[in-house]
């Protein structure tokens, strides 16, 4: 059930992140030993720094529409249930199917 409900925010992520032809070039300030890491994962990843950083923001954005996605529903839920109550039981119990379905 959460792939349904990750679906569509994934594949505007995928379609916003694949339509990256016209790369912007950024600068960044790292430390030195934190640019040695960078640059030994990217190398082990077998892509550039540039890329890896890229991808790791890509990552943390993308997992943020998902929560961001997944605590709309839940505000949504909670709207619903704290809404008024509906009145569905007669005399104290719930309808039986005959008289749910009867036409009136």
């Amino acid at each position: 059930m959460l792939e349904i409900a990750r679906r569509p925010i994934l594949a505007m992520l995928e379609a916003y992140f694949m339509a990256r032809r016209s790369m912007k070039n950024v600068t960044i300030s790292l430390d030195e030993k934190l640019l040695q890491l960078t640059q030994a994962e990217a190398a082990k990843a077998g892509v550039s720094t540039s890329e890896f950083i890229a991808d790791i923001v890509e990552t943390a954005l993308a997992a943020k529409a998902v929560k961001t996605g997944k605590n709309r529903q839940l505000e949504a839920l909670e709207r619903f249930f704290a809404g008024p109550k509906l009145n569905i039981s007669e005399n104290g119990r719930m309808p039986t199917a005959e008289e749910r379905n009867a036409r009136r």
